[in-house]
């Protein structure tokens, strides 16, 4: 990834890109292929023995969907990629196995909460705080946000100067969430600035609200994931020598 840092994992249901990441930097994507399930995760078969050892005290049930939800939850920690940045920069990421039973059911869950949030999937649970205000059926024109407020025709500001309030755009957009990058783009802005010029649909409306949703659930998770680690000895401490 050049000189980038460690920060995209991601799943899909469908044949992907090799550099969907970012035509603009050329980064290219290392696609793993499913046989546990319907979706697309990771080349696991039944006979885990190759990848966990037999002594290793996982939960009864464990399976191959299970293993690629831990794996997904492990790299998304913010502090597995801080700590193995170097690391991460040279070679494909070794996976920490958890030596406690009850870690690795944890992060397990966490992980499979994630990959729903990602490929979208519908979810009773899933707090949607960003509504539309003003225009039912916005034109896109000039994006900014401020004050909690992404703005579909913020008024024209001098480079550098905060976004000035519009008419209409998605309210309840945290900071965190509208500076949420992936793969060098800015999501909550790229995807309105994509369609600039636009009359934004119902439906793309109530996407992106899913969107920003999920975006915040997964910066939520993220940290969820380095908290429920520690409460088990931490990095690296929780973990043992042994890699996926």
């Amino acid at each position: 990834m050049k000189d980038e840092k460690f920060a995209h994992v991601f799943i899909s249901q469908y044949p992907i890109e090799k550099i969907f990441l970012s035509p603009k930097s050329s980064n290219n994507a290392q696609v793993c292929l499913s046989t546990a399930g319907t979706k697309s995760k990771a080349l696991l078969g039944a006979d885990l023995s190759w990848v966990i050892p037999k002594s290793h005290p996982l939960p009864k049930g464990t399976d191959a969907e299970s293993i690629v939800n831990y794996v997904y939850a492990i790299l998304h920690s913010p502090e597995y990629r801080s700590r193995y940045a170097e690391f991460l920069k040279i070679d494909f990421p070794r996976i920490p196995v958890a030596k406690d039973a009850g870690l690795f059911s944890a992060l397990t869950g966490i992980g499979a909460k994630l990959i729903a949030l990602h490929l979208l999937e519908p979810s009773e649970s899933l707090e949607l705080t960003s509504a539309l205000v003003g225009s039912p059926n916005p034109i896109v024109r000039r994006v900014g946000w401020s004050e909690g407020v992404v703005w579909l025709d913020s008024p024209a500001t001098k480079k550098g100067h905060c976004a000035r309030p519009g008419t209409s755009g998605f309210s309840g957009v945290p900071e965190a969430t509208w500076n949420f990058h992936v793969g060098g783009y800015q999501v909550c802005d790229k995807w309105l600035k994509d369609r600039k010029g636009r009359r934004l649909s119902t439906e793309e409306t109530a996407h992106y609200v899913k969107v920003v949703a999920a975006l915040s659930e997964t910066i939520r998770l993220m940290e969820e994931i380095d908290s429920v680690t520690n409460r088990y000895g931490g990095w690296p401490a929780a973990f043992q020598t042994i890699a996926l």
